[in-house]
């Protein structure tokens, strides 16, 4: 064999082995691109559904934050029950519905918890770790919002919202039925430690602070239309400073308005 004939064998030769370790990189490269493109996915999948229930945690504390929904919530079609000989308690929510008004559902079991992320969906709605405010027949409880698990990126903690709430006296203390709701400062925590805080709804001077170890960012108040809708509005509204001229919290200047009653907003920063 010419040793010309014997250098174009070899070139051959080399040349098939690179092209199947060109195409071996390549389909590695592929997979790898592949399983990011994957990751990338579920990541932000899972933080739409994180931001989803951050969203609903706040409608629901809106909502809820008004006395007559919260009443509503809890004694609508049938009254909330618990059994106070044994606390922490929990309880049903009676239409499985947070609710505007009888039978008007904010967000009911079975709903998609928000347009921007369809696989988060409501399990149960429920009322748990009752316990005694103080008063024989004034409590305090988690309105607990459980999601379907199956659906999601990656498990996801329920959405609670502690609510202040009275019993009906007459009822025995082993079937305590909810008679009233309201008003109390409700809290939404959200990143790093910070949170946006609601006081009660009231047509008198109010005022709230932001926790010892944090500082106010933003206040205004909102008024209550009455037909589940807000609106919000930054004057009379004044902040208050601490000893060191920082601000912490914020009061209202308005006393018996002449329309709908009010509440007062705050954003704390730690």
């Amino acid at each position: 064999m010419k040793p010309s004939e014997i250098y174009v064998q070899h070139e051959h030769g080399s040349s098939l082995i690179e092209t199947m370790i060109a195409v071996g990189i390549v389909g590695i490269i592929t997979l790898a691109v592949a399983s990011l493109i994957t990751t990338m996915s579920q990541e932000q999948r899972r933080l739409r559904e994180q931001l989803a229930r951050m969203e609903l945690t706040n409608f629901i504390t809106q909502v809820m934050s008004r006395p007559t929904a919260c009443k509503a919530t809890l004694t609508s079609p049938s009254q909330l029950s618990f059994d106070s000989t044994s606390l922490p308690a929990n309880g049903d929510i009676p239409s499985g519905s947070i609710a505007f008004s009888p039978g008007n559902p904010a967000i009911s079991n079975g709903d998609r918890a928000s347009p921007i992320a369809p696989t988060l969906i409501v399990q149960a709605l429920n009322l748990v770790d009752i316990v005694n405010a103080g008063s024989a027949d004034t409590w305090t409880g988690e309105l607990q919002v459980s999601f379907d698990q199956s659906k999601l990126a990656m498990p996801l903690a329920d959405a609670k919202i502690r609510i202040t709430f009275q019993t009906d006296p007459t009822s025995p203390p082993n079937n305590k039925l909810v008679s009233e709701c309201g008003p109390s400062t409700s809290i939404v925590n959200l990143i790093s430690g910070s949170s946006l805080q609601y006081s009660g709804w009231t047509n008198n001077v109010t005022s709230i602070s932001c926790p010892a170890d944090h500082f106010l960012s933003q206040c205004h108040a909102e008024t209550n239309s009455g037909d589940g809708k807000s609106n919000f509005f930054e004057n009379h509204v004044n902040y208050v400073m601490n000893g060191a001229g920082v601000p912490v919290g914020c009061e209202s200047t308005m006393s018996d308005p002449a329309s709908d009653t009010y509440r007062l907003v705050i954003l704390c920063l730690r």
